[in-house]
């Protein structure tokens, strides 16, 4: 260890010397005291002269010389290093530096224990910059990880991303962006044809009602004017009705005759009802004309015109499908009625599980199916009771006859006393339990 340091002589210094303490010694002075040379000497002491010494500015490097004192646990040695190399106890002979370099080299010491005033003004300035071993080491001590080996990384990502010449994952990225790009547009075209398409249809559809509204006003006006067309000659008979009873008038006052009541009266009608015609004329000759200027002023396309037809059958088919709506809703109506019926009709055979009526209903009569063969005897069975019940039925009128005729004390001749006894027995059979006819009304 390193425990005293004289200079004599070394850069400004003629002599000067400075003990070094067991442990860290701080050296601590204002600018140009010899800090930086003392720092400078010790790294001359373990490295030995350079060819030209930084601080041979005010000695030739021949007199240059370091004195030192170093401890290495066995006992002090005296050392002196000159431009011949390191003496030891005033000898000429050169000997072994008693310290180990361990790879060390002057570079690397000035660089890691060296720190003078220029070299901490740098080495900020790389920290700053995020260069240098410092800014390395204080990397490595925040995230963990060594920042040359992520530096490494991130140029091998980015050789990865983007070659200068060949494939890489960023132009790859770029083609698919550029492609994604130009089906967007293609899509944003497309859609703008379609919005600009439906603007059209749209368009198109309320000119086509307000024409279809035009051609039915002009349509129920032109049927209008055709059934004043028809009226016409009725007109036209009472104007000459009219002009006919001034004939005779005109004659009937030339002649000097006179009427009788019934005459004036029919006179009278005759001029009330041809005044009433006129007005009736006039009225409608009104209306002609105003529909004559009307239909002047109204236009019709001929395409619309053409296609009154086919209007008149869209309006039948959607006026047929409303319809089919309607009764397909009370048909939707009526089945829903109907498995309601059905699923209270189950729930007095037995229980019925929870769920919809659609899904239950079906699923009960299922496994309550009943097989062709069984359904067969069953429908047989059925007729049969029928026919039974039919029999029983007539039977009894012809039995509730002939008691109103015994009790009349007519009874019918063709009642006979087997008949009734064979009656009786009918009746008898019917109504014991267990019969057919019976079990059909139960059922």
């Amino acid at each position: 260890m390193l425990r005293h340091v004289r200079l004599a002589p070394y850069g400004a210094f003629e002599t000067a010397e400075i003990a070094l303490g067991p442990g860290l010694t701080v050296v601590v002075g204002p600018n140009e005291s010899g800090k930086s040379t003392l720092l400078a000497a010790v790294s001359d002491l373990l490295f030995g002269f350079e060819k030209s010494p930084r601080y041979a500015f005010a000695h030739a490097r021949a007199r240059l010389r370091v004195h030192a004192r170093w401890d290495d646990g066995s006992g002090a040695r005296e050392l002196v290093r000159s431009s011949r190399g390191l003496l030891e106890g005033g000898g000429d002979e050169p000997v072994p530096a008693p310290w180990a370099q361990d790879g060390w080299d002057r570079a690397a010491w000035a660089q890691r224990l060296g720190l003078d005033h220029e070299r901490l003004r740098a080495g900020g300035r790389l920290v700053l910059r995020g260069a240098g071993d410092l800014a390395a080491l204080v990397f490595t001590a925040h995230h963990g990880s060594g920042a040359q080996e992520l530096l490494e990384s991130l140029d091998a990502e980015a050789e990865r991303l983007w070659r200068p010449r060949g494939r890489s994952a960023l132009k790859d990225h770029l083609a698919a962006v550029e492609s994604l790009d130009a089906d967007l547009a293609r899509t944003a075209v497309r859609a703008g044809e379609v919005e600009a398409a439906r603007t059209a249809l749209a368009a198109a559809r309320e000119a086509s009602e307000r024409a279809l509204g035009r051609w039915r006003d002009e349509r129920t006006q032109l049927e209008t004017a055709e059934a004043r067309a028809r009226l016409a000659p009725r007109v036209r008979a009472a104007l000459r009705a009219r002009e006919r009873a001034a004939e005779l008038s005109a004659l009937l006052a030339g002649a000097g005759g006179a009427l009788d009541a019934a005459a004036v009266d029919a006179h009278e009608a005759a001029a009330a009802a041809r005044d009433g015609a006129a007005t009736a004329l006039a009225e409608l000759e009104r209306r002609a004309q105003r529909l004559t200027a009307d239909r002047a002023r109204c236009t019709v396309e001929g395409d619309v015109l053409a296609a009154g037809e086919e209007l008149d059958a869209l309006l039948a088919a959607r006026q047929a499908r409303a319809q089919d709506a309607a009764e397909a809703a009370d048909a939707r109506r009526e089945a829903a009625d109907a498995l309601r019926g059905a699923r209270a009709a189950l729930a007095e055979l037995g229980p019925v599980p929870d769920g919809p009526d659609e899904d239950v209903v079906p699923a009960a009569l299922q496994r309550l199916r009943v097989p062709a063969d069984r359904a067969a005897d069953l429908s047989a069975r059925a007729e049969a009771c029928a026919e039974a019940d039919a029999d029983l039925a007539r039977a009894e009128e012809e039995l509730a006859a002939a008691r109103a005729a015994a009790a009349r004390g007519t009874a019918a001749a063709d009642v006979a006393e087997a008949d009734a006894a064979l009656l009786r027995e009918l009746v008898s059979t019917a109504e014991r339990e267990g019969s057919g006819p019976r079990a059909w009304r139960a059922a």
